[in-house]
């Protein structure tokens, strides 16, 4: 790792965001360095030409001096990009700037000086326009969470550059006050270079123009007016507070420090330490306090601190001590700690609102808040002065009333922003659940109840029949004969050979209503053809049904697939005695069963108590150690190239736990939003992954569950999340081979994922290796079998042979076909895994389920291709079957049609065959896959993968 790469990761820089890190950085020091130096030299030249009571006037036509400026621009970005406004507004500063000067060198007219410090709002205008949309449009709120504040530091480390300079440059005589502003302007100009690099960078995202007022975003409706109106007072009040105190600083300052060079140096050094102090709250305390207790308490400690000095102040009046210092505390808060916590906070309210409003609001803030802001302090002042109360006392009292608006305004936002993240939630659409809904299975011999009227002992001797037809039509009449006996009948038809005897036995025993027959029933619900019509006869059955699951479950050892099944059903029936059920399956050894019970628990609305809270949290923290070793694995495997696949699968294992523990979050608050959040958290198109992290804090109650899930919502690296939980969860740090070995031993992964990992282990040749491979030959999963026996026989030949001999000896006909049948592979891609592999990474299909892809997968055959070998149409119609399609799974291709275009494929892409196509040629050694199963690419292949556990 290189020192640069050390202090990225330090700084929490990700690698992709250093060069624009970087350029930000660049263009808020080079600027803001100007700007600095512009303000102390403009700010003294003025009060040394003016009075005080010239101020209140300056703020009032600054403000109006801005809303022209701003109301210009917002009129330019209709017609111009951002990318190009940007670049003009900075050369246009600088131009206006040089002619000011020229006047002034030329007249020395006080006016001109009166124009200089009204340009300070020019200045800061198009810093704070050029930077902060800039930044807001190159970063999500996740990374802005992180980078704002480092960033803004340029303008921090500028602040203390310029203000040293300016006091070193004047008491050393080396230059006059009014020949700083030439300085400030050359630092100005020089900020060119980085805007224009900052938008050349990003001219996809910095090339938009301002919609037109007919224009509408489909996502504004996620943010309430109140949100809006609220942006705007917070942007108007602050400035309005800034410049009564700027007000009280300012005339203090003049009548302690009359003479100019005094009074440069004064501001100069009062500025540097202010700077100094700014930077170490900005650097440091800033993303303590905000990671801690989120962006809302930024906005709240301003307003909240200057209420506290100015009690203080009142209170230092009354007993006749100079209040001097508190003023230049005061002017330090509104200034260095406002720019550090409320503009940085500040900033990322605009986050949550969709991309153009968020735009348009940020325009209209700067065109009429801030402005107004300017306006109301001036005239505050203004009726001050008129009425002799100009003195520190009077002013701050009316500074009093501002800053508790301020601070109700705050608390009014934090609830705001609270509900709007909600909002966005809440507007998201959950997949759909068709589980809670099943439908009646109608037998075919049901219709015949009302046509055929036979005694009991007739429909007995049906019941008897060996004609399957005929005992089918006996398990409807039994429903209808009205006997109490009719029902044991019934239970030899549910033991019936045949299935479609056995199904309708099942439809009418829910029609007969007798909970007795529920043990014979139950049995019927572990295989695939019966489970939906057992369920739906046990949900017609209802509550008593339930009274036999418990037995049933003992009888059959807590066989996990039974578990599974009566969980499903016990939720699809509801109730107290269902609920009863599913709470004591929270408790149980296997971590599946918890699962479907709590997922189960939801869906009925059962609200957890105390006790059960507990049982959740331990559940929740296997839960988050799962999640954190996936990551974990994923960044070990990332070393090596040939396990991208993997890589994929296990990015898809931990969206399955992520569901998970949203799933006990749901059920910890009784609230089905959670479910919501995987939606927004592992879609790339969603903004409001930047934010979760906020999201879930208003979500969830209790402490003990945000400190162990809060981090996982963070939009932060991945080694960043491990670092976060090291100390909770600790994880290792594993060669690729040795994270192979732990996946394959790992419980709760799906088989896909295992036996994607065996597969990898072929290229690996120790002992340990084939060991691992050894072990999962006689695995329940044919999948895992198969890839374990293949790559024994590549490589340790001779175990294999041993093995086979040792399953032939032992007549496990499973086991000893599975070895013949790898013996005739010819290479890897007759694996039924990688053929799955093939179908989901080819975006061919999205399942991947166990047993739909074993079907499909035998529909693919291998062909192997020789670098340059043609193959034409002539090739398939030699197969002895139609191929409609292909997958590379190695090497490229290229394909050429009858009008003579070509198409280059390379691995996992998949063609169909037209009958455009005229011939492919193989671009260096290459394998396909050819298919009779239809080829049609559904979705992009990272929101394609599914696995099962």
């Amino acid at each position: 790792m290189t020192r640069s790469d050390a202090i990225a990761n330090f700084l929490t820089i990700r690698q992709e965001e250093k060069p624009m890190v970087l350029l930000l950085f660049g263009y808020s020091f080079c600027i803001s360095l100007g700007l600095y130096i512009y303000y102390t030299a403009a700010t003294t030249l003025f009060l040394t030409k003016f009075d005080g009571a010239m101020l209140p006037v300056a703020y009032i036509a600054g403000g109006l001096f801005l809303f022209i400026i701003a109301k210009s621009n917002s009129f330019i970005q209709k017609y111009i990009k951002f990318s190009s406004l940007a670049i003009g507004l900075v050369l246009s500063l600088t131009l206006s700037l040089v002619i000011l000067l020229l006047c002034y060198e030329i007249t020395e007219n006080k006016w001109i000086i009166f124009l200089l410090y009204l340009w300070i709002r020019a200045n800061l205008f198009v810093f704070s326009f050029t930077f902060w949309v800039s930044a807001s449009r190159v970063f999500d709120l996740g990374q802005a969470k992180r980078l704002y504040s480092l960033i803004g530091t340029g303008e921090v480390l500028a602040s203390i550059a310029a203000n040293f300079l300016v006091k070193t440059l004047i008491s050393e005589k080396i230059v006059q006050v009014e020949e700083l502003l030439y300085i400030a302007l050359t630092f100005i100009a020089c900020s060119l270079f980085f805007i224009s690099r900052i938008t050349t960078k990003n001219r996809e995202r910095l090339s938009f123009k301002r919609s037109a007022r007919t224009a509408t975003d489909a996502t504004i409706s996620s943010v309430s007016k109140k949100y809006s109106v609220l942006m705007y007072l917070l942007g108007l009040i602050p400035l309005a507070c800034l410049y009564i105190i700027e007000f009280s600083f300012s005339v203090d300052s003049k009548a302690y420090f009359p003479d100019k060079e005094q009074l440069a140096i004064f501001l100069g050094q009062f500025l540097f330490i202010c700077s100094i102090i700014e930077f170490l709250v900005k650097g440091v305390l800033f993303r303590f306090v905000t990671a801690t207790y989120g962006i809302m308490s930024g906005l709240i400690l301003m307003p909240v601190s200057l209420i506290i000095v100015t009690i203080l102040l009142f209170f230092m009046t009354t007993i006749n001590v100079k209040v001097f210092f508190l003023i230049l505390i005061s002017r330090f808060l509104i200034t260095s700690v406002r720019r550090s916590f409320s503009d940085t906070s500040y900033q990322l309210l605009y986050q949550p609102i969709p991309g153009k409003e968020s735009i348009k609001l940020q325009n209209q803030v700067e065109t009429y808040a801030k402005p107004l802001g300017y306006v109301i302090a001036g005239l505050s002042l203004i009726i001050l002065l008129k009425f002799n109360l100009s003195n520190t006392i009077y002013v701050y009292s009316f500074l009093l009333v501002f800053l508790i608006i301020w601070a109700v305004l705050a608390f009014m936002m934090q609830k705001e922003y609270k509900s709007t993240l909600l909002n966005i939630l809440s507007l998201t659409e959950l997949p759909k659940n068709n589980l809670s809904k099943i439908a009646t299975p109608v037998s075919e011999g049901q219709e015949l109840i009302n046509k055929v009227n036979l005694e009991f002992d007739a429909i007995i001797g049906l019941s008897e029949s060996t004609n399957s037809e005929e005992r089918k039509q006996s398990a409807c009449l039994l429903t209808s004969s009205g006997r109490y006996s009719s029902f044991k009948y019934l239970i030899k038809l549910l033991e019936d050979k045949d299935i479609s005897v056995r199904l309708a036995a099942i439809t009418a025993a829910s029609q007969m209503n007798r909970p007795e027959i529920v043990p014979y029933l139950l049995p019927c619900i572990l295989q695939p053809e019966l489970k939906l019509a057992t369920q739906t006869s046990l949900h017609k059955l209802g509550e008593s049904a339930i009274d036999y699951f418990t037995s049933y479950v003992n009888k059959n050892n807590n066989n996990i697939d039974v578990l599974i099944s009566l969980i499903d059903t016990a939720k699809i029936i509801g109730g107290p005695k269902a609920s009863r059920f599913l709470r004591s399956k929270l408790v149980h050894q296997s971590n599946e069963v918890v699962d479907k019970a709590t997922e189960s628990l939801i869906e009925i609305g059962y609200i957890v108590n105390t006790s059960e809270e507990s049982q959740l949290i331990a559940q929740l923290d296997l839960k988050v150690d799962t999640y954190l070793w996936i990551v974990s694995a994923e960044i070990d495997l990332k070393k090596s190239e040939a396990c991208n696949t993997l890589v994929k699968a296990l990015s898809k294992e931990r969206k399955s736990v992520m569901l998970k523990i949203l799933k006990i979050l749901s059920l910890l608050r009784g609230d089905k939003k959670f479910e919501k959040i995987v939606e927004l958290m592992f879609n790339p198109e969603s903004k409001a992954k930047s934010y979760l992290a906020d999201l879930v804090s208003f979500l969830i109650e209790l402490e003990e569950v945000k400190m162990r899930v809060l981090t996982l919502f963070e939009n932060i690296s991945d080694y960043e999340i491990l670092l976060k939980y090291q100390d909770r969860y600790p994880q290792q740090n594993l060669s690729p081979e040795q994270r192979l070995l732990s996946i394959i031993n790992k419980d709760n992964l799906s088989i896909w994922t295992k036996a994607l990992a065996l597969k990898q282990l072929l290229n690996y040749t120790d002992e340990k290796a084939i060991n691992a491979l050894a072990a999962n030959t006689t695995a329940e999963s044919i999948v895992l079998a198969e890839t374990a026996f293949f790559g024994l026989l590549k490589l340790n030949p001779v175990r294999f042979i041993e093995l086979s001999s040792y399953f032939k000896a032992k007549d496990d006909r499973k086991y000893a076909a599975l070895c013949a049948k790898v013996q005739s592979y010819n290479d890897k891609y007759d694996l039924v895994i990688s053929k799955a592999e093939a179908l989901v990474f080819s975006r061919v299909t999205r399942n991947w389920n166990l047993d739909y892809l074993q079907t499909i997968s035998g529909s693919l055959t291998v062909v192997s291709l020789q670098d340059d070998q043609l193959v034409e149409p002539a090739f398939w119609d030699s197969q002895a079957s139609t191929i409609t399609g292909f997958i590379v799974i190695e090497g490229s291709i290229q394909i050429t049609n009858e009008d003579y275009t070509e198409t280059i494929l390379a691995t996992f892409d998949c063609q169909s065959l037209p009958d455009s196509v005229k011939s492919i040629r193989a671009i260096g050694n290459s394998s396909l896959y050819v298919t009779e199963y239809p080829l049609t690419v559904e979705k992009p292949a990272d929101q394609r993968l599914v696995t099962t556990a």
